[in-house]
């Protein structure tokens, strides 16, 4: 993954968070992909991946700001991946449900409302 090797230059607890959370967002996608009949999973899911998303363009934007790793691009990449995801999430929970599940962010990146 990019933020271990670039983690291996650059001591930051910030770094060491962004992995993990990475590796949540790996956990969520496979777990995502074989549930594809349990609706509540996908909830669940979806739910954290957005959550997941938010998280990291706020330590991004944090790193930025204390470390000369550059991981913007990267954190920018899985936030497009997320935005074009947001209508199949409405299309299939609905536009209520999909209030709950996709936060207020990627609702607004997305042009959900």
């Amino acid at each position: 993954m990019v933020v271990e090797d670039k983690s291996k230059d650059e001591v930051n607890p910030l770094l060491i968070r962004i992995q993990y959370v990475i590796k949540e967002l790996q956990t969520h996608l496979t777990a995502l992909a074989s549930s594809e009949n349990d609706t509540h999973q996908q909830k669940y899911h979806w739910s954290v991946l957005f959550r997941v998303g938010d998280s990291l363009d706020e330590m991004a934007s944090l790193i930025k700001n204390t470390t000369p790793v550059f991981i913007q691009t990267d954190v920018d990449y899985i936030k497009q991946r997320l935005v074009l995801f947001t209508p199949h999430v409405v299309q299939t929970f609905g536009k209520r449900q999909s209030l709950y599940i996709i936060t207020p962010k990627y609702q607004e990146l997305a042009g959900l409302w």
